[in-house]
């Protein structure tokens, strides 16, 4: 698969292109960035007939299934313009006309490893989007297998002492057991064991169905939409290398909202771990004023010093150059919301206040304000209590970082309105005005003053 290209679909408001280029992807992206509307354009793809099963039963009037399938599509359209058709297509045809049969695809996200009491196997297969077309005879064929290999797994990849047993019944519910604690429970789960291994086995249970149903003769993709959140750092990289090495002949599409796991994938994928013959393209997706876009190293990573040189160039379009200040503006933006882990925030504009906050900012080396909180327990729970009220001031300290020069650029910026509160100029400039080459020319200033500003505060050193 090369590409998927959205329009007015979900949270793409403007035409979106997500370029694949047949490569495995991982893919970086803030909450409401657009990563499960991206899950949400391939599960429409290839599982429609899921989507509509659930409020569609035989012998049903054939216009009254029709109206609940137009409701039901009517709920992939962007919010802002339910009166406009969305478009989806995959490498340049549109969804419905997509030959999906010759295509396998297994998807899998967050939703799929919910804590819940008991794990029922069979459940969990009919809740994911998996190509199984008989659960109960997949089951009857391979669950005893399953079992087998997952308790291999837990052994011998992961290191961890759980078991787990399948029954073989109506919904073949496991139970767990933990040898070392002596537990042995089928029901209230949560009660006795942590979430991260109630999500490593029922994880494990899945990527063993996606390997028992590969086709080697159709196009496989592998999509995981934030699945790993819940483990901690060790198992992520396990689990990383156990997908690479389990699924090499698929195309696989990982989705992430945590940057430290994106910035360990991307190291595995590319040093660590021997990938064979497919290419891993390290990306991340950004909601900006502009709309949606996944990172173009050369527009975010441009001097401004190009962009005075080009301002200086006969024939330039104030326009253009303004949109692209602004994108450029936005970019650095983002770049200083990473830098501080500042969480999850969807506008630029949201971004910029939260910068430009009063609200103290945290960080050390490549630690944040979540290590500062770990470090003060630590200190707080060691038997050295001496001077403890001065050494937890001196870690805040070291932590803490002055913002005031680049509060300042950011709200000079704001006054120019170059920024994506009020931008310049759209496709569409109707109610702005034009740039005048002055204006381009301060916003270049402040640009270069705000990039070293991030170069400094990537070394700590903002005065």
């Amino acid at each position: 698969m090369n590409k998927i290209e959205l329009g007015n679909f979900k949270c793409f408001a403007q035409p979106f292109e997500f370029s694949l280029n047949s490569n495995n992807i991982l893919l970086y992206g803030e909450n409401g960035s657009g990563k499960s509307s991206l899950t949400a354009a391939f599960q429409l793809i290839f599982y429609s007939n899921k989507l509509f099963e659930a409020l569609i039963f035989e012998g049903m009037p054939e216009q009254e299934q029709e109206n609940i399938k137009s409701d039901i599509l009517d709920k992939y359209r962007y919010q802002g313009e339910r009166s406009q058709p969305f478009s989806l297509k995959i490498d340049g045809v549109d969804y419905n006309d997509f030959p999906i049969d010759s295509y396998q695809v297994s998807i899998l996200t967050h939703d799929d490893v919910e804590v819940v009491d008991s794990i029922h196997l069979y459940d969990i297969l009919k809740r994911a989007y998996l190509p199984i077309p008989d659960i109960s005879k997949f089951l009857t064929d391979y669950a005893e297998q399953m079992e087998q290999e997952v308790n291999q797994l837990l052994h011998e990849y992961f290191m961890e002492d759980l078991q787990i047993s399948i029954e073989r019944g109506n919904d073949y519910t496991c139970t767990l057991l933990d040898n070392s604690l002596h537990l042995t429970f089928d029901k209230n789960l949560p009660n006795y064991f942590n979430e991260a291994k109630l999500h490593m086995t029922t994880i494990l249970l899945l990527f063993l169905a996606v390997k028992h149903l590969s086709d080697a003769t159709k196009e496989q993709l592998l999509i995981l939409d934030d699945l790993l959140t819940s483990m901690d750092t060790s198992n992520r990289t396990f689990f990383m290398r156990y997908i690479v090495e389990t699924f090499s002949d698929y195309q696989i599409l990982f989705f992430t909202h945590n940057i430290n796991f994106y910035h360990t994938a991307r190291y595995l994928v590319h040093e660590a771990i021997p990938t064979g013959n497919k290419n891993w393209t390290c990306t991340h997706l950004y909601k900006f004023s502009f709309g949606h876009s996944l990172l173009n190293k050369d527009e975010a990573q441009k001097d401004p010093s190009e962009f005075k040189r080009e301002l200086n160039s006969p024939g330039v379009n104030l326009e253009d150059m303004g949109n692209r200040l602004r994108k450029r503006f936005e970019y650095a933006i983002y770049e200083i919301s990473q830098l501080l882990q500042l969480g999850a925030v969807e506008e630029p504009d949201k971004v910029l206040a939260r910068i430009c906050s009063e609200k103290e900012c945290y960080l050390y080396e490549n630690k944040d304000a979540a290590d500062l909180v770990d470090e003060i327990r630590i200190t707080l729970d060691s038997e050295n209590q001496t001077n403890l009220a001065k050494r937890i001031r001196d870690k805040i300290e070291t932590y803490s970082i002055d913002m005031t020069f680049i509060h300042e650029i950011l709200n000079v910026m704001k006054l120019y309105q170059k920024a994506s509160l009020h931008p310049l100029s759209h496709t569409n400039t109707n109610g702005t005005h034009t740039p005048s080459q002055k204006e381009l020319k301060q916003t270049i200033i402040l640009l270069k003053k705000l990039q070293v500003a991030i170069t400094k505060l990537k070394d700590k050193r903002i005065e």
